[in-house]
């Protein structure tokens, strides 16, 4: 069961980092709509 852990620990990892890049990639995306 070690390994179920494991990859649950790699999965919050990978969701944490990326929450922040695809909020960030909106955000680009937002301001590039208002300056066309």
């Amino acid at each position: 069961m070690i390994w179920l852990l494991w990859v649950i620990g790699v999965l919050c990892v990978v969701v944490g980092l990326g929450l922040p890049l695809v909020s960030i990639c909106v955000g680009i995306a937002k301001e590039w709509r208002k300056h066309p």
